[in-house]
């Protein structure tokens, strides 16, 4: 088995070694991946949530099965800006210049406001660390819902997972992994997590399942999520009486999972 670590800031996932074949996903930088194949430019890869695609292997840097073993066990940081600047690299053409909200790192505070990310093939990277924040070991409904809607009006991807475009799956998994909760990347895996809730029950923090979508409660009968219908990410309701109902939604409803 081989192993690898992404070095570009954001990269797309495709279903076939070619590009421009549908996008099923992304990578975000330092993800660390099982390379299960190589075809000609492109590597067959499988992320920590065991989701597959085929990515440009001149974005995946390898590593041993060792570093990829210490990686597991380090303590995490993320980046909690929608964007956050790469100010050096010990390596030229290594530099992803930004890295996204949502990107998982290791490392350490080496000076005033500068976090140092080390990659394989020792390669080390700077960025602000007013940016990043501890992985938290708990956290409230209220706080994820707070972060959510930091990106109202984000469009929609297709694959998407960063605040450049999300898909709904890729919404719902990219925010509570913010928070240190890891769920499946698609829709149809994520309906399977958790605890069954009555839709009489609906709380804040909770998924609420469509046909082939998702999105976060914020109330009994509003929602938000990340919508091709809606434009991009989206507040909406279930409620018939409010202003921005979706029947299309509220009549393919099929169940809410809590997690939180």
């Amino acid at each position: 088995m081989k192993y690898g670590q992404t070095t570009n800031n954001v990269t797309d996932m495709w279903n076939k070694p070619q590009y421009n074949s549908e996008r099923v996903n992304q990578l975000l930088f330092s993800d660390l991946v099982k390379i299960l194949d190589e075809r000609k430019n492109f590597y067959l890869i499988e992320k920590q949530d065991n989701y597959q695609g085929w990515v440009d292997k001149r974005f995946i840097a390898s590593c041993t099965f060792k570093n990829y073993a210490q990686f597991l066990k380090k303590k995490k940081y993320v980046v909690t800006s929608k964007s956050l600047l790469v100010s050096d690299s010990s390596k030229p053409g290594i530099n992803p210049h930004q890295l996204y909200y949502g990107t998982i790192l290791t490392g350490r505070k080496v000076k005033e406001n500068k976090f140092k990310i080390n990659l394989p093939d020792k390669i080390s990277l700077l960025v602000s660390s007013s940016g990043l924040c501890a992985i938290p070991k708990v956290c409230q409904a209220t706080e994820v819902i707070k972060e959510t809607k930091r990106f109202l009006g984000v469009p929609y991807l297709w694959g998407g997972l960063t605040s450049v475009g999300f898909d709904c799956s890729g919404f719902t998994q990219t925010i509570l992994a913010r928070f240190g909760i890891q769920i499946p990347r698609d829709t149809k895996d994520q309906i399977s997590i958790g605890t069954e809730i009555a839709r009489d029950d609906i709380r804040k923090g909770d998924l609420l399942f469509f046909d082939r979508h998702v999105g976060f409660a914020i109330s009994n009968n509003r929602f938000i999520h990340s919508s091709v219908g809606g434009g991009g990410v989206r507040i909406n309701s279930i409620d018939e009486n409010a202003v921005d109902y979706r029947k299309d939604l509220d009549l393919t409803y099929k169940t809410t999972r809590r997690i939180i």
